[in-house]
Order: C-alpha cells, then structure tokens, then sequence
C-alpha cells in the first residue's frame, strides 16, 4: 500500500463457492494470511505475496464488497465495510483494479475513464480528472480509439487509470503488472497520481 490509511481484517471467511471466486479465504487474527499486517506510509507500497489458489484475488474482492464475508469483520479509516456494496465501498475511497479485465471493449478510452468517475457529478471536474489520467498514462493520443484495440499492456494501464479517477485513498490492484512491459512502473504510475495532494495507498 502506498499512504497512512489502510484495511484491517480479522477472522474473514469469504469464498465458499461463490461464482466471483473460488474456495474460501480464512483468516486468523489481524492483517494479511502471513500474519505481516501490511502497511503503507509515506508513499511506499506494500502488499501480499502468497502461491496462486491462496485467496489473494478472494481477499480483495471481499474487501471490495464483490465478495460477501461469512464471518469476521473488515475496517477502514476505524469505520466498518465488512459487506458493503461495491458502489458504497468506492464512496469511502476505495477502489479495485481487478486481475482479468474489466474494460468496455467497444468503447474508447475516454467512454471507459468517464464511467470510472461516474461517481463525480461535476462535469468540469469529470473531464479535468480524464485529462490527468491520460496524461499521466501517456494515453492522451489515445483517447479516441477503441479500447479492445489497445496492446495489453496500453489496456492495464487503462485499467488502473480508471481506477484513479474517483482520486481514492486506496486502489487494491490484483496482479498489477499482468502484460506490462519492463518499462511500466506500477508503483511509479501510482505515486505519480498523488496529484491531488495525497498518496494513493495501494495494496
């Protein structure tokens, strides 16, 4: 993560067959599966390193409110979300940049930015936070084309573009850098972001 704020969780148990994931993800104590309680300040990232088919994907799409938890509680900023929806979990300024795609392929790059903000009724506010992402991911000459037209790597920086758009206070990304070349610094674009005078904690 990248910034103070961050989610706790303890005695999770999410999964369970659900069709947005697959086993269940159980959690003993306080923070992550490893017991490190991870942590993000002053703009350093941090996150969780476990094997494929652990729960990582479950975690985070529970902490999201794709998933609902079974048991166990999760906070953020010492305020509840264990349950939330999707929409009231953005509210509270996070957002999630999920493992396999969720771009609008017939749509441009713009049409897919402006539905990342769609929680922003200003419409000159709207169309300066489009201008800033593009430009931060070296997409503005793009803005126009299809987005199922992008290399993959041109379609995950979309994607994490996007979910910069509301300016959260978390962005929880699942594989951050699945078809990124080597040039492609996630925590770079990130921490590049923090142009509205706060980091962007990044789990």
């Amino acid at each position: 993560m990248i910034g103070s704020s961050r989610p706790t969780w303890e005695g999770v148990e999410a999964g369970n067959g659900s069709p947005c994931g697959r086993g269940s993800f159980r959690i003993r104590g306080t923070g992550d599966p490893e017991g490190n309680d991870p942590e993000g300040r002053d703009g350093k990232g941090n996150g969780i390193d476990r094997p494929q088919r652990a729960g990582k994907s479950t975690l985070l799409k529970t902490i999201f409110g794709y998933l609902k938890a079974q048991k166990g509680k999760i906070h953020f900023k010492d305020r509840e979300i264990t349950n939330l929806s999707p929409r009231g979990v953005l509210e509270r300024g996070i957002s999630y940049v999920a493992q396999t795609e969720g771009l609008f392929p017939r749509m441009t790059v713009w049409e897919n930015l402006r539905l990342g903000g769609f929680l922003i009724k200003d419409k000159r506010l709207l169309h300066n936070r489009i201008d800033w992402v593009l430009n931060l991911s070296n997409l503005r000459g793009r803005a126009r084309q299809i987005a199922g037209s992008l290399s993959g790597g041109e379609r995950r920086i979309l994607e994490i573009g996007r979910g910069l758009m509301l300016d959260p206070e978390m962005v929880l990304l699942d594989e951050p850098s699945a078809a990124l070349a080597p040039r492609w610094s996630i925590t770079s674009l990130i921490i590049s972001g923090r142009s509205m005078e706060k980091a962007k904690p990044v789990f």
